[in-house]
């Protein structure tokens, strides 16, 4: 199976060298560059791990992540932000499934997310099983 990763992030370099990282790793990588591009694509193509940035213009992450919970409860989040202070109240509402702190390593990076995607699996395989 794919896997599928949507990294959100509104500068583009950062976004461009991640989605040639988890490409070169195997991944169906999909980009948004700002958030409703990123509520879109979630929707459109349902990735099981949303990289997110929470400062962007427009519609922040904060926003994007409100309307993950509250619409694709199954999407995985992780947050990658610079600015945890700032947005301190709102992730501890929200419950991102991950934060790392910028500047992150790429091994950091993609052990998170294969961590998340293996608990979503397992979730996944149990639900299955359940139903059996």
């Amino acid at each position: 199976m794919v896997k599928s990763i949507l990294i959100v992030d509104d500068e583009v370099a950062v976004t461009l060298a991640l989605e040639m990282f988890f490409r070169s790793r195997g991944y169906h990588v999909v980009k948004a560059f700002h958030g409703e591009q990123a509520i879109a694509e979630i929707q459109n193509e349902q990735p099981e791990v949303a990289v997110l940035d929470l400062h962007m213009p427009g519609t922040n992450g904060v926003e994007v992540l409100e309307k993950v919970r509250e619409k694709f409860p199954h999407v995985k989040v992780l947050v990658v932000t610079g600015y945890s202070d700032k947005y301190k109240n709102d992730l501890e509402r929200l419950k991102p499934d991950a934060i790392q702190l910028k500047p992150v390593s790429l091994d950091q990076l993609v052990n998170t997310v294969e961590t998340l995607m293996s608990s979503s699996s397992e979730r996944s395989r149990g639900t299955a099983d359940a139903a059996q």
